[in-house]
């Protein structure tokens, strides 16, 4: 709008803060959405933690290859949920666990 010299905001609001809420139930009440429901994510590793010992050969290689500290070079002996998450999320490995929840969301 500063180009056109038009003022694009009228009522002096503050950038950034919402100005009206349109909450899930009432959403819900109006059948714009229906209600969440719970879904069973089959990825115990997500909810437990993995142990490098409780794994499969082929996949201790993948776990060597993926968790090993970087300067350090050591394998640690397990990875506590908490941090996998986040490891999952920060490191763009949330496409595995995306196309999981997508071959969920077609057979139910």
């Amino acid at each position: 709008c500063p180009a056109s010299g038009l003022n694009c905001n009228p009522l002096d609001l503050e950038a950034g803060v919402p100005t009206f809420a349109y909450e899930l139930n009432d959403a819900i009440a109006d059948k714009y959405l229906v209600p969440p429901r719970g879904v069973d994510v089959p990825f115990k590793f997500l909810r437990r933690g993995v142990k490098y010992a409780e794994l499969p050969p082929e996949e201790k290689e993948k776990y060597e290859e993926k968790i090993r500290d970087e300067e350090s070079r050591a394998i640690p002996a397990s990875v506590d949920a908490a941090a996998l998450n986040k490891w999952v999320v920060l490191h763009g490995n949330g496409k595995l666990v995306s196309k999981e929840l997508q071959s969920l969301q077609t057979t139910q």
